[in-house]
């Protein structure tokens, strides 16, 4: 920047500097797992009792961090999902809550660490109108400078919203996957890349709930079947009557077409009737 060397990052990873330097990389290193070093920081929200800033090492668990230090979900309420990653992370079930938070569990199940965000979510909530939440978020905050994100989050929102107002049909549910892996596999930055993480763990992990959000599909008459030649009609059919735009033509006017050349008629030779009468031969 300015004509000098930079340095871009996030404040998370510039705050962790001051302690390596302190007490050393291998210090650092012994905190997590073998591949996630470090902590993490999270903004844990939602249904959850005790909600804020909390930092954790690398490894913890899912219900570690919701349950013990977040309190569990007021009001004796049972956790249905929980969001990592930020508005583009994935929503996993409470049947992985026991997975450790690291970048290759998280991957794992569709999600991403991403920005820290962790949101709580309980038996209420519907995880397609979850996903229409997060995806109105990537469509606001698209760059527009590649057309698979400009306009493939404006058409994932558009059928979200069909499901939810129950306009949607298997044949948009399948549109809906496909635009999903194409944002995902041709957009250039990672807001379009992780853009489809909360459609597609939702897909993954509560595709009943989109299914039961379809409409029938419109019904169509059914085509008969076409006749086999066995069983064509060989009646003698009526003549069609005379077309009103073909000339009349009587019987009088009608011509006898002239046997072809070189072939006799099969008629017998008629004689045309003399002008006069014949000559009488008198005897005087």
């Amino acid at each position: 920047m300015f004509g000098q060397p930079t340095l871009i990052n996030n404040v998370e990873t510039f705050a962790c500097v001051p302690a390596i330097l302190r007490r050393g990389a291998e210090w650092f290193a012994a905190i997590g797992t073998e591949r996630s070093k470090g902590t993490k920081v999270f903004a844990l929200a939602g249904k959850v009792k005790h909600t804020g800033l909390i930092e954790v090492p690398m490894g913890m668990t899912l219900r570690e961090i919701v349950e013990d230090m977040g309190g569990g979900v007021p009001d004796g309420g049972q956790i249905k999902a929980v969001q990592t990653g930020g508005p583009s992370g994935g929503c996993i079930p409470a049947a992985h809550l026991d997975t450790p938070v690291d970048y290759e569990s998280l991957g794992r199940l569709g999600s991403i660490m991403g920005s820290g965000g962790m949101i709580v979510m309980d038996q209420q909530d519907n995880m397609v109108d979850v996903a229409r939440f997060f995806m109105e978020f990537c469509r606001d905050e698209s760059c527009g400078k590649c057309v698979p994100c400009r306009a493939g989050t404006v058409q994932m929102h558009d059928l979200l919203c069909r499901l939810l107002a129950r306009q949607a049909t298997a044949r948009d549910l399948a549109k809906l996957e496909e635009l999903c892996d194409l944002v995902r596999n041709t957009s250039l930055c990672g807001l379009g890349i992780t853009a489809p993480n909360p459609v597609l763990s939702t897909l993954r992990f509560f595709r009943q709930e989109y299914l039961d959000l379809l409409a029938p599909e419109p019904w169509k008459p059914a085509t008969p079947p076409a006749p086999s030649p066995a069983s064509a009609d060989t009646r003698p059919q009526p003549p069609h009557p005379a077309s009103p735009w073909l000339p009349k033509s009587s019987p009088s006017t009608v011509r006898k077409s002239a046997p072809p050349k070189g072939r006799a008629s099969s008629r017998p030779p008629t004689r045309r009737a003399s002008a006069s009468p014949p000559s009488a031969t008198w005897r005087a």
